[in-house]
């Protein structure tokens, strides 16, 4: 495997280049950037807009948060398209037959998928915290009240969650060979799981909330990040445990599906 590796490593990249999904969903990410700092500009204006007697009450939640959801779900659904393109149009017995070995193969695909969702998730990520800051300037908005320096690990951590959805929605589509379905579940993870956690009774709001993918970067940088809803929940080693299983364990599932079954 390890030979066949490189060579079907930039087969791949050369199809993440040129193929319209890469490109739709990094579009998709920017857009999803660029609402969000709309809704910290909008933000502004409506506390210009205040009394000086109301401004005090006025606080927005961290909009660097706000961004991962629909950054993760674009950049998942390239996780996804990655796989299920392949079936879609017949390329996978191409795929198979260039690179026999099938986990390598993946593994390829991992590789490329994990290298443009990290880069795009901490640059979305890292945009959006930026821009509403300058667009925030010294007004104390809430979002804006963390210093810089402290950020930058929490924002690092949204961008390797970003990149873990991705990973998983790679190995879901791998399993089940279907855009739909894979897309589906990837929406459950990403959305509906947080929805249904935040509306459990206590304590089972908070602890099912805590071990989420989306909770996760907080509690990872929890030495540098305080004040967080979960904060005390997991220890930094084992969110980063959870974080890198919700990564390996559909790509372990996808893996053995492929070896199992016929392209």
């Amino acid at each position: 495997m390890a030979g066949m590796l490189p060579g079907a490593v930039a087969a791949e990249w050369s199809k993440a280049r040129t193929t319209w999904s890469t490109h739709a969903a990094l579009l998709g990410a920017a857009v999803a950037v660029a609402a969000v700092v709309l809704i910290g500009v909008a933000a502004v204006n409506t506390w210009e807009g205040l009394p000086a007697a109301r401004r005090d009450a006025m606080v927005v939640a961290p909009l660097d948060r706000v961004v991962v959801l629909p950054l993760s779900i674009a950049l998942g659904v390239l996780g996804v398209l990655t796989m299920t393109r392949e079936y879609t149009t017949g390329m996978i017995r191409v795929s198979l037959a260039a690179v026999p070995h099938r986990g390598a193969v993946l593994a390829a695909k991992a590789l490329v998928v994990a290298a443009i969702t990290l880069v795009a998730g901490v640059a979305g990520v890292g945009a959006t915290s930026l821009l509403t800051r300058w667009a925030a300037g010294d007004r104390p908005l809430g979002f804006n009240s963390l210093p810089l320096d402290n950020e930058i690990p929490v924002v690092l951590a949204q961008g390797v969650s970003v990149m873990v959805i991705a990973l998983a929605a790679l190995g879901a589509a791998t399993l089940l060979r279907s855009t739909a379905a894979s897309i589906a579940a990837l929406v459950a993870v990403v959305f509906l799981a947080p929805t249904i956690a935040r509306n459990l009774p206590d304590p089972w709001a908070d602890r099912l909330s805590s071990v989420l993918p989306g909770n996760l970067p907080y509690q990872v940088v929890e030495d540098t990040y305080t004040g967080h809803a979960f904060e005390g929940v997991l220890p930094p080693w084992a969110a980063a445990a959870l974080m890198a299983g919700y990564a390996l364990v559909p790509l372990l599932a996808g893996a053995l599906a492929l070896y199992r079954r016929d392209a």
